[in-house]
Parts: structure tokens; C-alpha cells; sequence
């Protein structure tokens, strides 16, 4: 099995639901959620904790983090 691509999301508003829902369940073999970063922390630690993300960044860290492959900004 190819190794699943680290994904990143930016913005963790209400769409943002919809977004996981889909990437860690229909797209879950192929795609890895590794971090999120919202302007207001505490959404992004919700979501995080919600969908069991391991990592809550700022928007500039999550932008600068090499690990992240795919960006996704849903703000």
C-alpha cells in the first residue's frame, strides 16, 4: 500500500466538519489529517479533538510546516 499523503487544514469553521467527515472516512487510505490551525485556537483544538488530530498549529506554523503536503485553506 502506498503511504497516505499528510494533509493540513486551515480554517475550522463550520465546513471544516464536512471537510474531516469525508477525509478521515471516504479518503481515509489515501489521505492522512495531520495538523490543523484556525485563527481562534479553540476552534481548531474542537476540531482536532472531534476527529482525533494529532496536532493544533497557528496559521503561520501550519504554512511553514514541511510535513504538510497538501494545504488545504478553507477559510
Amino acid at each position: 500500500m502506498a503511504s497516505r499523503l499528510p494533509v493540513g487544514i486551515l480554517g475550522c469553521g463550520a465546513i471544516s466538519k464536512i471537510y474531516l467527515q469525508t477525509l478521515t472516512g471516504r479518503f481515509a487510505d489515501r489521505v492522512e489529517v495531520v495538523a490543523l490551525a484556525d485563527v481562534v485556537r479553540e476552534s481548531a483544538e474542537a476540531r482536532a479533538k472531534e476527529f482525533s488530530i494529532p496536532r493544533v498549529l497557528s496559521p503561520e506554523e501550519l504554512i511553514a510546516d514541511g510535513s504538510v503536503k497538501l494545504l488545504l485553506n478553507l477559510t
